[in-house]
């Protein structure tokens, strides 16, 4: 086989890897999670006496006169639903988010991100609504139940909190728990609290001991439900968690089971502990995404809590009050299969030994905001109890998932931010983020231009020598061809006297496979960017880098592989012009390619041609609904192939090295050696 067929069935070969990758990614295959406990109910309490009745109902109100009512506690009549709203999301409001309270369950209806930073849609001043309670099922950061030992436990589904204070920034909801007697047991207290200037909101508990003896209590609770999805692009909707190795202070994602929403919406979905709190290897935070925003819980710890070093710097303290943590599906039928199933995250708590006359707090601290790379990466140098230096300590930075898509396995994420600092540093300079993508295509051109023109130049020469001597190498294969290791030789003496090296045709195809981890990394890159959301090239046209440039979509009895999507068993087929665009320029491309060098005279040649040439064209349908920030870079990248295949040519043909342009030597000293060789 030649050098140069075998670097065309490589590039085959390697096409054919990425569309068996993207079929299987789409198709079949589901990202399996580390192995994982599976979650089992709770077991029934150790024979109460009867139920326990939660105070703040009518038969037993927190201020009833019974022995052990805190000072200050709930009111005794049973309120009723009751809504409160923090912050706000107008975009001349000065606050980052506006969060819906709910005082059934002490919940969170929605919570939505300031129009001012992010909006719903394009064109529209709506905000973002980051999270939206699901219907009929526990509402977002509810609290599931209470157990007591000695007593049981108490479920809190659905029960009314009274609102015990509240203002612009923070809300507190309080409840209480007696026996089957009515005799006061514990004050539960729920406080929620904003901060104007950050993304993060505290959820802190206060369990207060009604009696004079020491009672050991547990808190299960739920925290976020899955993200929305707002289009065909909108995926990485993935609960994730971070943990942390007390023997190497390592902390990261490794090790922490990754649940795709998707996965969980299957039918027979298990349950999935995604870690414990506790333990040399603990996990320290967990969270809901989408592909451009996230909602991660933090136990913070109490103060004078025992801290441990990170690798990376700074310490974290050590978390006594949670047990662990679960993907679980909230819906009335969770093991049917439903694209809208809503699935949470589960805290369960551990049992907290509370004195006598005493308390005990849980404290969360919960990032309810974009994956933008600057914001999550902080800062270590910042004050400790800052945002930044705990963004950076806890290493949040990582829900920004750069390995993902059809060649996830090409991806290389250290690549994909080296790419995506420098198109920031670019759009530094120029406001516009397409055209600061034309300029980063640019800069790339420039640094592969003289390795391009380097490679054309010996590739368009070595195959006009190729041609010179093809008549002599098929006689050689005739006059050997049961002797393949003679006609080895014999063609290889060819070569030599010739001085032809047929290896030279990779320098030819180095800078398309250089390229080929640009575009990976752009693919990852751009998918994810936040930065590049609703960010507008042309007006009218491109105005979402981070989704495809659709111009009109229609509703189809059925989904169109690769060109179509579904979104909630409805089936769409997008009119997407860049791939369109894409199709005209890689075929000048292939077509100018082409004439630098001669026309296979071979029949496998030929065939081998058809087949890149079938192979290449197929790309734009692979790109179809890819990000239109990705394909504005393919485009004005390929256009500038074709510039440097002008380039190029002017100069092949001052040296005479175009078809046509030079008379083929004589084939009579050839015919004579090979005479004489018999």
């Amino acid at each position: 086989m030649k050098i140069n067929q075998l670097i065309r069935y490589m590039l085959i070969g390697f096409i054919l890897v990425m569309v068996f990758d993207f079929v299987f990614a789409h198709f079949f295959a589901k990202k399996q999670p580390a192995p994982a406990v599976v979650a089992r109910a709770p077991a029934a309490p150790a024979a109460p006496p009867q139920a326990p009745t939660p105070r703040g109902k009518a038969n037993a109100g927190p201020n009833s006169g019974k022995p052990g009512a805190a000072k200050g506690a709930p009111a005794a009549a049973a309120p009723g639903p009751q809504t409160i709203i923090l912050g706000g999301a107008a975009p001349g409001q000065p606050y980052h988010l506006a969060i819906s309270l709910n005082n059934v369950s002490a919940a969170i209806n929605w919570v939505k991100i300031n129009a001012k930073y992010y909006r719903q849609k394009v064109g529209k001043n709506a905000p973002y609504l980051l999270m939206k309670a699901p219907a009929d099922a526990p509402l977002p950061f509810s609290t599931s139940s209470v157990r007591i030992s000695g007593y049981g436990d108490f479920s809190m589904a659905n029960q009314p909190w009274v609102v015990y204070k509240h203002g612009p920034l923070f809300a507190t909801f309080a409840d209480a728990l007696a026996d089957a007697q009515g005799k006061p047991l514990v004050d539960l207290y729920k406080t929620f609290r904003i901060n104007p200037k950050t993304y993060n909101v505290r959820v802190n508990y206060t369990i207060k001991n009604c009696t004079a003896k020491p009672l050991t209590v547990r808190v299960n609770q739920y925290g976020p439900v899955n993200l929305p999805r707002h289009g065909p692009m909108d995926g990485n909707r993935d609960f994730m968690g971070a943990l942390y190795d007390a023997n190497s202070h390592y902390l990261g994602n490794s090790g922490v089971p990754q649940v795709e929403e998707d996965t969980a919406q299957e039918s027979g979905f298990e349950p999935k502990v995604m870690g414990d709190f506790q333990g040399v290897k603990r996990l320290v935070w967990a969270c809901a995404c989408n592909r451009f925003f996230t909602i991660i819980v933090r136990p913070t710890g109490w103060a004078g809590a025992q801290r441990q070093p990170v690798d990376s710097g700074g310490t974290i303290p050590k978390i006594s009050y949670l047990k662990s943590v679960t993907v679980r599906r909230i819906d009335a039928e969770p093991n049917l299969a439903n694209t809208r199933a809503p699935v949470a995250l589960e805290f369960t708590g551990r049992n907290l030994l509370v004195p006598a006359h005493g308390q005990a707090t849980m404290p969360l601290t919960v990032f309810m905001g974009p994956k933008k790379r600057s914001l999550l990466a902080g800062n270590l140098a910042a004050p400790t109890t800052s945002s930044a230096y705990q963004n950076a300590v806890y290493h949040y930075s990582s829900v920004i998932q750069l390995d993902q898509g059809p060649c996830s396995f090409f991806t290389f994420s250290w690549l994909a931010l080296v790419i995506l600092k420098f198109l920031d540093f670019i759009h530094g300079f120029i406001a516009n983020w397409g055209v600061a993508i034309i300029v980063l295509v640019i800069c790339v051109r420039l640094l592969l231009h003289p390795l391009t023109r380097y490679g054309q130049v010996n590739m368009a020469m070595m195959q006009r020598k190729m041609a010179k001597i093809q008549p002599e190498l098929d006689r050689i294969k005739t006059r050997f061809a049961k002797d393949k290791t003679q006609q080895q030789q014999e063609i290889m003496k060819v070569y030599k006297d010739h001085k032809v090296n047929p290896a030279s045709s990779v320098l030819g195809c180095l800078p398309m496979l250089l390229q080929m981890p640009i575009w990976i990394a752009l693919y990852a890159g751009l998918s994810v960017d936040i930065d590049l959301r609703h960010a507008t090239f042309i007006p009218g046209w491109i105005t979402d880098l981070a989704n495809p440039d659709t111009v009109a979509k229609f509703h189809m009895p059925f989904q169109i592989p690769f060109i179509g999507y579904t979104v909630h068993g409805v089936h769409y087929l997008p009119l997407n012009i860049l791939p369109l665009l894409l199709t005209v320029v890689f075929f000048m491309q292939m077509k100018w390619q082409m004439r630098l060098g001669p026309r296979p005279t071979d029949p496998q040649q030929q065939q081998t041609q058809m087949i890149s040439q079938f192979m290449i064209l197929l790309f734009p349908i692979f790109l179809y609904n890819r990000p239109s920030g990705l394909n504005l870079y393919i485009f004005a990248s390929t256009a500038g192939g074709l510039f440097d295949t002008y380039l190029v040519r002017r100069h092949l043909r001052a040296k005479g090295l175009l078809p046509g342009m030079d008379p083929p030597e004589p084939e009579t000293p050839v015919v004579r050696r090979v005479a004489r060789d018999g």
